[in-house]
């Protein structure tokens, strides 16, 4: 395992769009793109030989927009129901497993080959084209930016995302989860999901792993069209499964059509839970005799209930890329208010993903 250079500037800034009252995305992140602004080098998603890295991550969620204005609803006002109010944020990321592993490391030789066979030398292609560029569950991904301790968004560079082509399609690019696609019949594609591509590429165990016979590799497979030039049987040579006396495996079977599997849906990484109270006008929030309702009252407070602070979650983030979500709510679904959230990201290291 190669040792993996490691940023010397590792905070990173951000404020999530609108949250409202059911869980909705809040921004995508790729730390790659945004810790190369800050350290004013090529960072990545994979090695040099494809293999893909796991940054590991403290995201710290604030009470508050990142300017620290705090909220812009009042909480428990106006008539509405006074019960406690709760923020989540969730975080999610591809799955770390062989799969995915194998699926980086497949794709980046398809991608030297497809530059290979068009007589395209490293020399020729930018100085940071050596990787792949992914998006996390589309094409032409939008990131969230970074913010400068002034409160604005870095400038930053141009963060173009790689571009793929085959004989069935003159241009796609790669994700890490959303929606396969069906490669028993050619097929154009925005987007293709590696994970997916991946295991429709190659022999799988079927449903009775005694039997000879199975639906993939797809005979469509984009992925070996890439690998594989003129060559039908469309047999993957760089990694395959031991048969064991199980008939059954204990995971989805995979086949060449469908175009959702387990395997391109994203899993968490990490979530926080905030409770803030108070308002923007200084009223607080005191519990009723029964402990049962908040109720603003000008006396002097008797029970007077803290809101959190900040929260703070470490997680392991495959390919360095993550989706942000997030909600306001209350016990009785009253509270209707958007407001964005701060979230700081600090780099503790990064490694290689091992599967």
């Amino acid at each position: 395992m190669a040792k993996v250079r490691q940023p010397t500037q590792r905070k990173l800034n951000y404020q999530t769009l609108a949250i409202g009252v059911n869980l909705t995305q809040a921004g995508y992140v790729s730390l790659p793109k945004d810790l190369s602004i800050v350290n004013r080098y090529g960072l990545a998603s994979t090695t040099r030989q494809g293999v893909p890295l796991i940054y590991r991550v403290r995201a710290t969620v604030w009470p508050s927009a990142l300017d620290g204005s705090g909220y812009t609803t009042q909480y428990g006002s106006g008539g509405q129901n006074k019960e406690d109010t709760q923020t989540t944020v969730v975080f999610l990321g591809c799955q770390n497993n062989w799969v995915m592993l194998e699926a980086a490391k497949k794709w980046h030789r398809a991608r030297e080959a497809f530059f290979r066979r068009a007589g395209v030398t490293k020399q020729q292609r930018g100085a940071y084209a050596h990787e792949i560029r992914y998006n996390f569950d589309g094409t032409g991904q939008t990131w969230l930016a970074p913010f400068d301790g002034d409160g604005a968004a870095f400038t930053g560079g141009t963060w173009d995302m790689s571009v793929l082509a085959d004989s069935q399609d003159s241009s796609y690019q790669l994700a890490l989860t959303g929606t396969g696609i069906d490669e028993t019949a050619a097929s154009a594609a925005t987007y293709i999901v590696i994970g997916d591509s991946y295991l429709k590429s190659r022999m799988t165990v079927p449903v009775d792993s005694n039997l000879e016979a199975s639906d993939v590799p797809a005979k469509y497979s984009h992925l070996n069209d890439l690998l594989v030039s003129g060559d039908d049987t469309r047999k993957d040579d760089t990694k395959t499964i031991a048969e064991g006396e199980q008939d059954n495996p204990p995971y989805d079977q995979l086949t060449g059509s469908e175009t959702g599997h387990d395997i391109t849906e994203p899993v968490e990484l990490g979530r926080v839970v905030l409770t803030p109270r108070g308002g923007l006008d200084g009223t607080q929030y005191f519990l009723e005799d029964d402990n049962s309702t908040f109720e603003a009252r000008a006396q002097t407070p008797v029970s007077f209930m803290e809101g959190s602070g900040p929260r703070s979650v470490v997680m392991d983030v495959p390919f360095g890329i993550f989706e942000i979500k997030g909600v306001h709510d209350n016990i009785g679904d009253t509270n209707a208010f958007d407001d964005a959230l701060g979230v700081t990201v600090e780099l503790l290291g990064i490694k290689e993903m091992t599967g």
